[in-house]
């Protein structure tokens, strides 16, 4: 893989992998937003919007609950059946809400995710890991960075 044989066909591979790649990611459905569905409320009337990426819930009140989202802050409609909400203020949360015509979502379903501040605290270690390693063996030379050599790129191949 790393030798000088066929160099042409690899690059040419890697940047037909990279680009389809790009068009998966690109073709993939977009989540709805609460600003998408408020554009056109006719269309999307009835419509599922989720409410996952980094949910915070922030009051909760007996027929509404506010969440903190990346986008800004959503209030969302709790009906009668799905009263009182398990969860407390601060707490991660995922939920998926119903865009109403009238231009506000309704809770559908909502769980907590307790191990959130968990999986942040175990993705740590490997970073650190990963940037020893990185510091370990690369260094400046001349203005350039270059990888140190180490006992085994020494040995010379017979000539």
């Amino acid at each position: 893989m790393f030798s000088d044989r066929y160099r042409l066909l690899k690059i040419i591979l890697i940047c037909i992998a990279l680009i389809g790649l790009l068009f998966y990611a690109y073709g993939k459905r977009k989540d709805l937003t609460l600003a998408r569905c408020r554009t056109d409320p006719v269309r999307f009337a009835g419509a599922e919007v989720p409410l996952y990426v980094d949910s915070r819930l922030l009051e909760i009140e007996p027929d509404r609950i506010l969440v903190s989202q990346p986008g800004g802050d959503v209030t969302v409609m709790v009906p009668a059946e799905k009263r009182p909400v398990k969860a407390r203020p601060g707490e991660h949360i995922e939920a998926i809400t119903i865009f109403r015509r009238e231009g506000y979502l309704e809770l559908k379903k909502i769980r907590t995710a307790p191990l959130r501040k968990l999986k942040i605290v175990i993705s740590i270690p490997p970073l650190l890991l990963l940037a020893f390693l990185l510091i370990k063996s690369l260094r400046w030379e001349k203005g350039r960075l270059v990888i140190k050599e180490s006992p085994i790129t020494k040995i010379q191949s017979p000539r």
